[in-house]
């Protein structure tokens, strides 16, 4: 008696398109945004309350952001080469989800 287990066919378009190669420029981009919005949250937070949300301070604080993603990116892509960047990037993730931890618990923004 066959006692296998048979799986119902799957798209295998659907499949590929998980498993898809991610360039590394698409991955440092990923991280960059990753690190900006997660990472920098005392950051926000005391930038917030030095310049409290209103129709005048909403640009700045949006630029903000992207101008700290432009930056982390751009730093990121001198850094990584083809080899180094899974290493460097995960290296970062690292350092920066202690110091993020030290910023929050402590209310200090390096």
């Amino acid at each position: 008696m066959n006692t296998r287990l048979t799986l119902p066919p799957t798209n295998k378009e659907f499949i590929l398109k998980i498993f898809e190669k991610i360039s590394n420029f698409k991955l440092i981009i990923l991280v960059s945004i990753f690190l900006v919005l997660f990472d920098n949250i005392a950051f926000f937070r005391n930038a917030i309350n030095v310049y409290p949300v209103s129709l005048n301070n909403i640009i700045f604080l949006g630029s903000l952001a992207v101008v700290l993603t432009s930056f982390i990116t751009l730093l990121l892509t001198l850094v990584c080469s083809k080899y180094t960047t899974k290493p460097i990037l995960v290296s970062i993730l690292l350092l920066s989800s202690i110091v993020s931890y030290f910023m929050n618990t402590y209310n200090t923004v390096c």
